[in-house]
């Protein structure tokens, strides 16, 4: 819980400052930055939203038919996953 609060937290301000540094270098450089990121941006966002949403609804199901050593298994997956990564330089 207290990484998701930190997330609500910190990512505003990430967000703020990530769009200034690209209005810095676009205004820097010459280069429509922000313009030809600002579509790409919206797409991803709309389709992490929609994945978001599908995980949770999938892993709510699990967790409300008793099924958490499914949710146990998935978590050592990902964490073998994210440690492999981590070894790759990532």
């Amino acid at each position: 819980m207290f990484s998701f609060a930190l997330a609500v937290v910190l990512t505003p301000i990430v967000v703020a400052r990530e769009v200034a540094r690209v209005v810095h270098s676009e205004h820097t450089n010459g280069t429509a930055g922000l313009a030809s990121a600002v579509f790409p941006s919206l797409l991803g966002a709309v389709f992490a939203f929609l994945a978001g949403l599908l995980a949770l609804k999938w892993l709510s199901r699990w967790l409300e038919g008793g099924r958490w050593h499914l949710f146990g298994v998935y978590c050592l997956i990902a964490a073998a996953g994210v440690g492999y990564l981590h070894r790759l330089g990532y």
